[in-house]
C-alpha cells in the first residue's frame, strides 16, 4: 500500500540509484516522483485499443452507454486517421490510449489517482525499493536551461565518498556531454553493475572537477548519526527496507548510549504506509494504533504495530517536519506524537491524508487510485489541513535556493525576480548588498563584481546564467560546511530534547 504525494507536482527529481520523481505531491508538479506492501492487484488485464477501454467505463445499461461507446470510438477513428498532427507522433494508437486513459483517472478533486505508463510505473517501483545500484545523489534537470544539478547527495554513499556535492551541475558522464539529454537517459549513463565505475565531470562555483565514481548499493531512505546522547534519524522516504534500516540504526544509538531521538522528516514526501507501521514497531507499545483507514463505505479498519523486532525509549523525542513532510510521514508524526508526546518541530506539514494502492496491467502499466482516508490514532483527518507544529521555526532560507533557469541577462539599474534571488544569495555567502527587493542597484552589481572576481569569473557585474549557476553551487557549498550553525530547525530540535 503506497502513499506517496503526486506525480504531477515537482521539478524532475531523478535519484541516481534509479530516476526518482518526487512524488510532491508528491508535490508541486514533481515534488516528481521519493515503498513493502505494496497491494498490487494482480490479474492484469491488457486494453488492445481504445474503444476496448471506453467500452468497459461507460459500460451501463440504455441507449446512453451504446451512444456514448459510438462518440468515443468516433473520435478515437478520427484521431487516428485523421488528425494532422497525428503523423509527427510515433505509436499513435497507443499515444490516444494512454492520453484517453490518464483524463479518465485524472480528477481535480484527487490528484493522488492517476494512470501511469509503463516508463512511470517503473520509476515509481525504483523509487519505492529504498536501495539500489548506483551512485547516490539526487538531481533535478531544468527544461529552460536543459541542464542538470545534484541537489543531494547521499551520506555514505559512492558519490559522497568520491567527493560530490549539492549544488554541482553535471556536465559529462564518461567523456560524453549531457548536452540534449533528458533524465531518462543520463540516468542510463549514470547507472550501472556493482563495481563498475561511472567517470563525471561537475561544474562547481567556476572550476571544472572530474571524477571517477565506483557505483554501488545505495541505501537511500534512511541515516543516522548521533551527537552526545542524542540520535539523529533521517528518513528520506517511506522504502520498503525502511523499518529494517531503522531498526538498525536504533541498534547501533542503544549500543552508544543514546537517551533522545530526533527524527527528522524535512521533504519525506511519503511512500509505504507499511513502513510507517514496521518503523513505529520498534517505537510503540505492541498493538497501537498507528493509523485508521476510512473506506468509500464509511467502515473502518486499523493498522496496529504487532510487537515484533525490539522496541526501544528515550527520554525525549522531537520530529523535524516543513511543507513537503507528506502522506506517511504525516502517519508517523501523529503517531509519535499520540503515544510517545514527541515534539512537533518546523512548520506545518503538507496534508496528504489518502491511501493509495496499485493496479497493474500486463504491458508493465499501472493504475494508481486511492481506495480511503486516513486519519490519526485521535481519529483525526488531516488530508489538506496536516499536522500544525508544537514548536514553530521556519527554515534557513538558504536551504529553500534552488537552480534557476534564466532567459536573459540582467544588469544593474534594473528590476527582476532573477535580481532577488541574487541578492539574497550574495547576502547569505556575506556580501555587501543594499537591498533585496529585486531592484538591482549599483551597489547590488558591485558586490556581485566582488563574488565574481572572488571566484575567477568574468567581473561585469551582470546576471546570468553562469553567475546564476555558480551562486547556487556557492550557496550549497556554504550550506552543507555550515549545517550545524545554520540549520535553525535542527538547532531548535536539538534544544527541544535536551531541555525535556
Amino acid at each position: 500500500m503506497t502513499e506517496e504525494r503526486n506525480p504531477e507536482q515537482k521539478k524532475k527529481t531523478v535519484q541516481v540509484k534509479l530516476v526518482r520523481h518526487k512524488w510532491p505531491d508528491e508535490i508541486a508538479a514533481e515534488k516528481a516522483l521519493r515503498r513493502k506492501t505494496i497491494l498490487l492487484v494482480i490479474g492484469a488485464i491488457l486494453f488492445f485499443g481504445i474503444g476496448y477501454a471506453c467500452n468497459a467505463v461507460t459500460k451501463t445499461n440504455g441507449v446512453a452507454s451504446s451512444s456514448a461507446n459510438q462518440k468515443l470510438n468516433e473520435v478515437y477513428d478520427i484521431m487516428l486517421n485523421q488528425w494532422y498532427f497525428g503523423k509527427d507522433i510515433d505509436s499513435l494508437d497507443e499515444a490516444l490510449l494512454n492520453q484517453a486513459l490518464k483524463g479518465m483517472s485524472g480528477s481535480e478533486s484527487d490528484p493522488y489517482t492517476s494512470y501511469l505508463t509503463k516508463e512511470e510505473t517503473m520509476e515509481l517501483s525504483s523509487s519505492l525499493q529504498g536501495s539500489v545500484m548506483g551512485i547516490g545523489v539526487e538531481y533535478v534537470y531544468l527544461y529552460d536551461s536543459g541542464s542538470f544539478y545534484i541537489v543531494n547527495v547521499f551520506a555514505n554513499g559512492p558519490a559522497g565518498r568520491a567527493g560530490l556535492c549539492s549544488g554541482d551541475q553535471i556536465i559529462s558522464v564518461n567523456e560524453e556531454s549531457v548536452a540534449g539529454l533528458d533524465s531518462d537517459a543520463l540516468r542510463e549513463k549514470i547507472v550501472g553493475e556493482k563495481g563498475t565505475s561511472v567517470r563525471m565531470q561537475v561544474k562547481r562555483e567556476n572550476k571544472l572537477l572530474d571524477f571517477e565514481i565506483e557505483r554501488g548499493e545505495v541505501a537511500s531512505s534512511v541515516f543516522g548519526e548521533v551527537k552526545g546522547s542524542v540520535g539523529i534519524l533521517t528518513i528520506a522516504s517511506f522504502a520498503e527496507n525502511s523499518g529494517e534500516l531503522v531498526g538498525d540504526y536504533l541498534k547501533e544509538f542503544d549500543q552508544q548510549g543514546v537517551t533522545s531521538l530526533i527524527v527528522d522528516l524535512r521533504g519525506n514526501g511519503g511512500g509505504y504506509v507499511q513502513a510507517a507501521v514496521d518503523i513505529a514497531n520498534h517505537l510503540l507499545p505492541e498493538d497501537s494504533v498507528v493509523l485508521y483507514e476510512e473506506k468509500r463505505d464509511g467502515s473502518m479498519s486499523e493498522n496496529r504495530t504487532s510487537g515484533s523486532g525490539k522496541q526501544y525509549r528515550y527520554d525525549a523525542m522531537a520530529v523535524l517536519v516543513d511543507g513537503d513532510t507528506a502522506s506517511a510521514s504525516e502517519v508517523l508524526t501523529a503517531a509519535l506524537r499520540h503515544y510517545l508526546d514527541a515534539e512537533i518541530v518546523g512548520v506545518n506539514t503538507f496534508g496528504k491524508g489518502t491511501v493509495q494502492i496499485t493496479k497493474p496491467f500486463a504491458d508493465g502499466s499501472s493504475l494508481k487510485y486511492t481506495i480511503a482516508q486516513w486519519l490519526t490514532p485521535a481519529k483525526e483527518k488531516i488530508h489538506g489541513k496536516g499536522i500544525a507544529p508544537d514548536v514553530e521555526i521556519a527554515s534557513a532560507e538558504a536551504h529553500l535556493f534552488s537552480p534557476v533557469a534564466l532567459n536573459g541577462t540582467y544588469a544593474a539599474d534594473s528590476v527582476s525576480q532573477p535580481a532577488v534571488i541574487v541578492q539574497k544569495e550574495l547576502a547569505f555567502l556575506g556580501y555587501a548588498v543594499d537591498r533585496e527587493d529585486g531592484y538591482f542597484s549599483t551597489a547590488s552589481s558591485e558586490a556581485l563584481k566582488q563574488y565574481q572576481r572572488n571566484i575567477g569569473m568574468e567581473t561585469d557585474g551582470v546576471i546570468d546564467q553562469a553567475v546564476m549557476d555558480a551562486l547556487y553551487s556557492s550557496v550549497q557549498l556554504k550550506w552543507n560546511a555550515e549545517k550545524e550553525t545554520l540549520d535553525t530547525q535542527m538547532i531548535k530540535a536539538m534544544e527541544v530534547v535536551n531541555d525535556r
